[in-house]
C-alpha cells in the first residue's frame, strides 16, 4: 500500500514548537523533562504524519535521482547503512563507499518504492518505516533482472527534519504479501512502552537484548530464540513477510534441528529518551552441517532490527530483516 501524507499548517505550528527542545545528537547530559511534557501534548500524532511523508518523499526521491544520491541526502553523520552484499557502514563516508560499490552508476539499480507503515517514538524523536517495492538490477551482460524489494528504516528528528538514521533493504524473487487485518505494527502502529532514561542508557538496555537474543539462538536454536523475542504483532522482512508471532514463530523461523547454528554478533544499537522504541545492527552468520559435521552452507549476512519496550520493561522486536555481506577475510 502507498502511504502519502501531507503536512497541515497545525503541523507544522506543532513540529515548530517541540523543535525547541531536539536536543544535540550525542548529548545524553540534557535533562528530558521538557521532551516529556511535549510528548503529553500530542505531538506524536502529527509527528507520525511528517515521518511517513518524509520516507513517501524519500521514496520518491530514490525514484528520480537513484538511491545513492537520495539516499545520501538523506541519512546522519553516524547513519548505519546496510548495502546488500556489502559489510555494515557506518558513516556518511562508508556509506557512500559501500553505496557506489553496489550501485556504481544510478541505472545499475533503480528502485520504485511505497510505505506499509510506521510510527514515532512517545518523545517524537526516533521513528521506523517499513516498505516493499520493485528493483531493477542491471547484469553485466547488460540484462536486467526485475526483483521485489523490501526495506526497513530507522529515522531521527533533527529539529523539524527526519533523517535516516539506519536502513537495509533486500531483493527476492518471492511477491511480499499484504499484512493480515487488524495487526498492530499498522493499526494503532506499534511504538511500545516509554520507560524515560538517557538515550544511551536505553540504546545499551536494547542492545543487551539483541546479545541476549542472540546467545539463546546458538544454546537452544534459533526456533526457542525467536519465540522469546518476537513480539506479538512483530514481523520477519524476507521473500515472503512473515506477518506476526504465529507466522514468525510457526513458519519462517520452525523446525530448527541440531545440525543448524545461526548466530549473530549486536555491535550498534540507537534509542531515544523515552525509551519506547530503539534499533540495532550486526552480523550474522547461518551454518548448516553435513551428519559428518563437515559444513555444508555457510552464509553470511547483516540486519537491521526494531524493537518495542514491553510493559514489563523488556525488548522484543517488531521487524527484523537482513541481507547479504561478504565472508569475513581469513
Amino acid at each position: 500500500m502507498r502511504c502519502i501524507l501531507q503536512i497541515s499548517p497545525l503541523c507544522l505550528l506543532v513540529l515548530a514548537s517541540v523543535a525547541r527542545a531536539s536536543p544535540p545528537p550525542d548529548d545524553d547530559h540534557l535533562a528530558f523533562a521538557e521532551v516529556r511534557e511535549d510528548s503529553r501534548r500530542g505531538a506524536a500524532e502529527h509527528l507520525r504524519a511528517s515521518l511517513l511523508a518524509a520516507d513517501a518523499a524519500l521514496n520518491d526521491r530514490i525514484r528520480k535521482v537513484g538511491m545513492v544520491n537520495a539516499l545520501l541526502d538523506a541519512i546522519t553523520h553516524d547513519a548505519v547503512v546496510n548495502v546488500p552484499g556489502q559489510d555494515i557502514a557506518r558513516g556518511r563516508k562508508a556509506a557512500e563507499a559501500a553505496l557506489r560499490a553496489a550501485i556504481p552508476t544510478p541505472t545499475t539499480a533503480t528502485f520504485d518504492r511505497s510505505t506499509y507503515t510506521g510510527n514515532v517514538s512517545h518523545d517524537g524523536f526516533l521513528g521506523y518505516t517499513f516498505g516493499r517495492g520493485t528493483a531493477q538490477l542491471r547484469q553485466p551482460d547488460g540484462s536486467v533482472l526485475s526483483r521485489y524489494t523490501l526495506y526497513i528504516t530507522a529515522w531521527r528528528r533533527e529539529g523539524i527534519h527526519w533523517r535516516v538514521e539506519a536502513t537495509m533493504w533486500n531483493t527476492s524473487t518471492l511477491q511480499p504479501t499484504d499484512p493480515p487485518p487488524g495487526l498492530a505494527l499498522f493499526e494503532p502502529g506499534d511504538r511500545g512502552t516509554p520507560r524515560w532514561a538517557p538515550r544511551r542508557w536505553n540504546a545499551a538496555s536494547a542492545l543487551l537484548a539483541d546479545r541476549n537474543f542472540a546467545d539463546l539462538s546458538v544454546a537452544q536454536g534459533y526456533t526457542v530464540a525467536f519465540a522469546a523475542y518476537v513480539a506479538t504483532d512483530g514481523t520477519s522482512v524476507a521473500g515472503p513477510v512473515y506477518w506476526g508471532e504465529d507466522e514468525v514463530v510457526g513458519i519462517a523461523w520452525a523446525g530448527w534441528t541440531p545440525v543448524e547454528t545461526l548466530s549473530w554478533t549486536p555491535t550498534i544499537s540507537g534509542s531515544t529518551f523515552s525509551g519506547d522504541l530503539a534499533w540495532s545492527t550486526g552480523n550474522s552468520e547461518y551454518v548448516l552441517r553435513n551428519p559428518d559435521g563437515s559444513i555444508a552452507i555457510d552464509s553470511f549476512s547483516k540486519y537491521v532490527t526494531v524493537w518495542a519496550r514491553q510493559p514489563d520493561g523488556s525488548w522484543k522486536f517488531i521487524l527484523d530483516g537482513g541481507n547479504g555481506r561478504p565472508p569475513p577475510a581469513p
